[in-house]
């Protein structure tokens, strides 16, 4: 059945939306559990977000020029796996940013990439991303019914076992045909024209909108 190439990025889109349940809906509480407070809190989400506006079209272009993107998303996924082993002992607040930068540079660069892969290939779009957000509806329900009675650290498990399955997931993902990756607009000045500077901010703040939902709603449930 994983010969469908539709099969195997719904799998992977599966598998990466449980791991974006973890980390949006109920991450907040596992750092108040390791000593940070609300300004703390939204410090970290702040930074995380500005992170990702510069890390994620560097990355990307690693990867198309590379011409090998599922191996840039393989090392993405190993290296955010690798990292994420450093929230065990980590308790503090300039601990844990410094590693959930680390992480978030890598982890939330897959998505785009997987995005990428997804609408160059022969594949259905909307039957992949539909078992995406299926899945991050039933995750949502799941962790917050184990976390009911379960300690904090448990998103750390959590954690630990959706992420390693997207890195298998990436495995199975087929590989990029055609030579697209060639086509090079202009490099890296293409990030400085007027249109995507715009494109940017607009993307960073529509991100940034969602800042307090994600950053403290399930403290205040």
């Amino acid at each position: 059945m994983l010969a469908s190439p539709t099969v195997r990025f719904a799998f992977f889109t599966s598998v990466s939306n449980a791991t974006v349940a973890v980390l949006m809906a109920f991450w907040p509480l596992w750092l108040t559990s390791r000593g940070l407070d609300a300004t703390e809190i939204g410090v970290l989400g702040a930074v995380l977000l500005w992170v990702r506006v510069p890390a994620t079209p560097l990355l990307g272009m690693l990867a198309d020029r590379s011409g090998k993107p599922r191996l840039v998303m393989l090392l993405l996924a190993a290296g955010s796996l690798a990292i994420s082993a450093l929230f065990i002992p980590a308790y503090g607040f300039l601990p844990i940013l410094l590693i959930s930068t680390g992480f978030g540079t890598l982890f939330w660069t897959i998505g785009p990439l997987a995005e990428n892969a997804i609408l160059r290939a022969t594949v259905d779009y909307g039957r992949v991303k539909i078992w995406g957000s299926f899945t991050f509806l039933v995750m949502t329900v799941v962790i917050g019914r184990v976390l009911v009675a379960a300690p904090r650290d448990m998103l750390l498990v959590l954690l630990f076992a959706s992420v390693g399955l997207v890195l298998v997931t990436i495995g199975l993902l087929p590989s990029a045909g055609g030579t697209a990756h060639r086509r090079d607009p202009g490099g890296w000045r293409i990030l400085l024209q007027p249109r995507q500077m715009l494109f940017f901010t607009a993307a960073s703040l529509i991100q940034a909108s969602h800042v307090v939902y994600y950053s403290f709603s399930a403290l205040y449930w």
